[in-house]
């Protein structure tokens, strides 16, 4: 935990607790709201858990959003951000 401590705060340039919540550290690696995912190889990636905006992530072209969110939980109604369900957790799935 340590050396996720000191990556954390270089990452994020600030003084992180020595004592960090996992829980915080699994929402913390699985938030991708505002990432940009054009680029990357989903391919067979495990993506139970991730949280994604409607407006802020950016997924490859191939990735169907639709189907995406049929996967996936709103956190609340009408907030745009989701969290893909267990059993639904693969990029192949959701990709023609």
């Amino acid at each position: 935990m340590d050396e996720v401590r000191r990556a954390l705060k270089v990452a994020l340039q600030q003084h992180i607790p020595s004592r960090i919540n996992p829980a915080w550290v699994d929402a913390f690696l699985d938030d991708f709201t505002t990432s940009d995912l054009r680029t990357t190889d989903l391919s067979d990636v495990d993506l139970e858990g991730v949280r994604w905006s409607e407006s802020g992530t950016l997924w490859p072209a191939a990735m169907d959003i639709e189907d995406l969110k049929i996967r996936s939980e709103e956190t609340f109604v009408d907030s745009g951000i989701y969290v893909i369900r267990s059993g639904a957790n693969t990029a192949s799935a959701a990709c023609p």
